[in-house]
């Protein structure tokens, strides 16, 4: 029995490959990829040097988002507030 493919598998595919190479591009030319999480991690790591600075500078996981410069000037946050 012959497989037909579906029409919309044809459209979503080609989407996908390239949805693909971009997230490929932005780890190969960034250092990260795309998606929300880098958000929230970025405004969390503010939230708590802001009310707790000891502890936050602390975290060697916080560290990275707090010394990146101002919150807005990253690019992950500010691509989504525009």
């Amino acid at each position: 029995m012959r497989y037909v493919a579906d029409a919309s598998l044809l459209v979503a595919v080609p989407r996908g490959v390239a949805l693909g190479l971009t997230l490929l591009a932005t780890y190969l030319l960034m250092g990260f990829g795309l998606g929300a999480s880098g958000a929230f991690a970025q405004v969390a790591a503010r939230l708590e040097g802001a009310v707790a600075p000891g502890r936050a500078h602390a975290n060697p996981y916080l560290v990275g988002y707090l010394d990146a410069g101002r919150l807005w000037a990253q690019w992950i946050v500010s691509r989504w507030s525009a």
